[in-house]
């Protein structure tokens, strides 16, 4: 529950939040570590299936990385 609250709308995670200010940390973002979560989440829902509002969430999550970090396919990629 802690990570699908942690994915702003946008679908960065939101990773260091100040515990007095609640604001949130502005370093440099870490996409290994937004892969990471991502590998998580899906592991924990070969156990426990998501609920329609966690589905989107973590869709929502996973296409900022397909924006932010994947390059598109190009002729001869797999899949086109």
């Amino acid at each position: 529950a802690y990570l699908h609250r942690a994915i702003e709308p946008d679908g960065r995670f939101r990773y260091t939040v100040d515990a007095i200010t609640g604001a949130v940390g502005q370093g440099r973002y870490n996409v290994l570590r937004h892969a990471g979560s991502l590998l998580a989440l899906a592991e924990y829902h070969q156990q426990w299936p998501p609920t329609p509002d966690q589905i989107r969430t973590v869709e929502r999550s996973l296409a900022f990385l397909r924006r932010c970090c994947l390059a598109p396919g190009g002729p001869g990629a797999e899949g086109t």
